[in-house]
């Protein structure tokens, strides 16, 4: 509908699935940079960024668990 409308979202998500489910075109970021753009399937399956939020996810978990 959004699409048809002429419209843009912006969606600020940490959850990659569902990124990857509802968005055509994204944007990652780190460190207030935008390190990719493009379509979403092919910004999450990027290996540097599976393997940067990877490690943050593991961080958060080890932050979470102390």
């Amino acid at each position: 509908m959004v699409e048809k409308e002429g419209q843009t979202v912006l969606l600020i998500e940490h959850n990659m699935s569902f990124v990857r489910c509802v968005a055509d075109y994204c944007h990652y970021l780190t460190d207030d940079k935008i390190i990719k753009s493009g379509p979403a399937g092919e910004v999450l399956d990027e290996p540097v960024i599976r393997k940067d939020y990877l490690c943050l996810w593991v961080r958060c978990l080890r932050y979470k668990i102390k």
